[in-house]
């Protein structure tokens, strides 16, 4: 057996996020919208809870469809065929979910919206271009973090499947490969999306740096300027991706499986 169940990564949804309560009462209109994306386990979700504890919209991974059909249904999104535009889902989104100041934040991976736009880069390019700033989340060590990713994919499955995963030590290979060359070509991803929508507009960010409260205290001011509200918060535990042991040896024994494999 290669992973266990209680060493997987938490599951990056925070739940409840659909629940009114998170609702802002006369919402403003957004005039600032902001995404953050990337590859989890990332931090992202830290780094949304730090983003409104100041003030910086109502950050969630608003893309996961775990939760993103019950509030599309509470939004009214959903067509009398079961369909949904994800404009109109993010229009709505950002009447019930943007801060008194006008900023509007969503997190999502790149698979969420792939599954709502394809993979047709114009499509993505005219979807990127309704934000005014992103956040591209990225890792320095690329191998260290395929585990931490194929760790996290396998804690999202059915028992039955994440057993038969864990079980195959060729599975798990191969779900690390997929990760790391997901996250190779994250990086590719950030400087295409920079050179089309603007250095300006675009800020590719390792998760590593997060752990520092001075480097999301300046992401924060990049977000938002003067919107930003002044906190005392520190950093959580979501940005301290301690290595295990077991970390270390599953990225050595992946780089020999890299190795024997060419």
């Amino acid at each position: 057996m290669l992973f266990r169940s209680e060493a997987a990564t938490a599951a990056v949804v925070d739940r409840g996020w659909e629940d009114p309560a998170l609702d802002v009462p006369g919402a403003p209109a957004a005039t600032l919208r902001y995404a953050i994306t990337g590859l989890g386990p990332d931090g992202a979700t830290s780094l949304c809870e730090q983003f409104r504890r100041r003030g910086l919209g109502v950050p969630f991974p608003y893309l996961d469809d775990r939760l993103m059909p019950q509030m599309a249904a509470r939004l009214g999104c959903w067509d009398v065929y079961g369909q949904m535009d994800i404009r109109d889902y993010l229009t709505a989104l950002t009447a019930k979910r943007t801060t008194s100041n006008g900023a509007f934040g969503i997190f999502f991976r790149k698979r969420q919206l792939q599954g709502h736009i394809g993979d047709d880069f114009k499509k993505t390019l005219e979807f990127w271009r309704t934000f005014d700033r992103i956040i591209f989340m990225r890792h320095r060590d690329k191998v260290l973090a395929s585990v931490r990713v194929a760790q996290w994919r396998v804690s999202r499955m059915a028992p039955d499947s994440a057993a038969r995963v864990r079980d195959s030590e060729h599975r798990v290979y191969e779900m690390m490969s997929e990760a790391l060359h997901g996250l190779v070509a994250g990086d590719a991803h950030i400087k295409r999306m920079a050179g089309s929508l603007g250095e300006d507009k675009v800020r590719g960010v390792d998760v590593e740096s997060l752990r520092d409260p001075a480097v999301v205290d300046a992401l924060a001011a990049w977000i938002g300027g003067d919107r930003a509200s002044p906190t005392s918060a520190a950093p959580t535990e979501g940005f301290k991706f301690d290595t295990s042991a077991g970390d270390l040896e599953f990225k050595r024994r992946f780089l020999d499986y890299i190795g024997a494999t060419g």
